[in-house]
């Protein structure tokens, strides 16, 4: 849940600033990577961490729709 948490906040304010300048988004694709023991988090074995001991990457890739103008006589 914390890479989806990180995501989604990344998503909210990727749209957040496209709106604020104005760059009109058609789609947006958010991706977050991380290393975790499931051993700690599910309290299999108490040496292993809890949680993430790393998040690896954190990505964005964007569509922009096209501006269209109209001109009128």
């Amino acid at each position: 849940m914390l890479l989806e948490a990180l995501v989604a906040c990344a998503g909210v304010t990727l749209k957040s600033v496209a709106t604020a300048i104005e760059v009109p988004l058609k789609t947006g694709l958010v991706t977050a990577e991380g290393d975790l023991d499931f051993r700690g988090t599910l309290g299999v074995d108490k040496e292993a961490p809890v949680g993430f001991a790393e998040v690896v990457s954190v990505s964005t890739s964007i569509r922009q729709r096209r501006r269209t103008s109209s001109i009128c006589c």
